[in-house]
């Protein structure tokens, strides 16, 4: 039997309006994209950038979140690592040079998060 990875589903876009992180649910309909969260008692929604929308993988080995687009660095060979997805079971992650090889681990504990999101969107 394989084992889960215990990761919550969650992703990370920018505001639409300010540029910041959002952190949480995402929503998505035909007027646009949309991060959600409770804070206290109410569920907030504020308007994301699509194309920075990004879902949890997991963690570094320092407890950082790591998502979609974000950059690792390997403990060991200190080689950079771009995350590109993940499944239920494995995250997929290529190295920065975009050499021919890829690999799928089951988590970061080897890694250290060097960057947020490869195509960082600041202009």
């Amino acid at each position: 039997m394989r084992k889960m990875r215990n990761v919550p589903i969650k992703f990370r876009a920018k505001d639409y309006f300010t540029g910041e992180y959002l952190f949480g649910d995402l929503i998505q309909d035909d007027e646009g994209v949309w991060v959600g969260r409770l804070e206290g008692s109410k569920y907030v929604l504020n308007e994301a950038d699509p194309g920075s929308v990004a879902q949890l993988c997991g963690y570094d080995s320092e407890g950082n979140e790591v998502y979609e687009g974000d950059v690792l660095v390997h403990a060991i060979d200190k080689e950079k690592y771009i995350v590109l997805n993940a499944s239920e079971y494995i995250a997929e992650i290529i190295p920065a040079t975009f050499l021919k090889r890829h690999s799928c681990v089951r988590d970061f504990k080897k890694f250290e998060l060097a960057e947020k999101e490869l195509n960082n969107n600041d202009s």
